[in-house]
């Protein structure tokens, strides 16, 4: 029956259209076009840097809530067509290669991790997509690793509209006050080392807050990893 459906609705690259032998592969050609963060990165955010040194300068007079950002690869008009088609296309099946990157490039931040979790979706926004991507990359991340993960930690209570448009300024004023605890699973994150996934970095401002609404329950480390990010001038 596979075979039979494949000969005539064949896999297809989400990159480039061509055809692939499995759901979730993608052509060699979709593959190069990707851009994959590699060392030197910024100790701090995460970002490919030309030569070796700790932390890139937008970072060296930041004060983040979190210690330290991962992400597989830089967020392009190419890794875009990845990014739009498994949050918005249902291609759910790019999930155990996105895991299998998530954990190769995020490494040094799931070594001494406690807890996985996601970046929530507002209920509403939840209802209409069906699936929050975030939880599903946690998933698949804790069930290569074994490292326990909460999918409802964080809860979000601020409804957003999407931010792709918005500056820094306004984005950083939409999180304001957008996630909360779950408060019957306090005891879950209170005192561990937390990793929050998310599908892409951009400004940092969601990612940002989701960490600062952590920091009271006095984590011993806050971590982000992401699949992309968005290159900041």
């Amino acid at each position: 029956m596979k075979r039979i459906l494949n000969l005539f609705l064949p896999n297809r690259c989400v990159m480039t259209g061509k055809v692939v032998q499995d759901s979730g592969g993608l052509s060699s050609e979709g593959f190069s076009k990707i851009q994959f963060i590699a060392d030197p990165r910024c100790d701090q955010c995460g970002a490919q840097l030309n030569f070796s040194k700790e932390v890139c300068k937008l970072c060296v007079d930041k004060n983040l809530p979190f210690d330290k950002a991962r992400s597989v690869f830089i967020y392009d008009e190419n890794s875009k067509k990845l990014i739009l088609q498994y949050k918005y296309g249902d291609r759910l099946s790019l999930t155990p290669i996105f895991g299998k990157w998530l954990m190769q490039y995020g490494a040094d931040v799931l070594s001494d991790a406690d807890v996985l979790m996601p970046v929530p979706l507002h209920p509403r926004r939840l209802r209409q997509r069906m699936y929050n991507q975030a939880a599903e990359l946690v998933k698949e991340v804790g069930k290569r690793t074994n490292i326990p993960y909460i999918l409802d930690g964080l809860v979000r209570v601020k409804h957003t509209l999407p931010q792709g448009h918005e500056d820094k300024e306004s984005r950083i004023q939409n999180m304001e006050n957008a996630f909360k605890v779950n408060p019957l699973l306090e005891d879950k994150i209170y005192e561990k080392s937390l990793v929050i996934i998310d599908d892409v970095m951009t400004s940092g401002a969601t990612l940002n807050a989701c960490a600062a609404t952590l920091l009271p329950f006095k984590p011993k480390k806050i971590s982000v990893l992401t699949l992309a990010k968005v290159l900041l001038d």
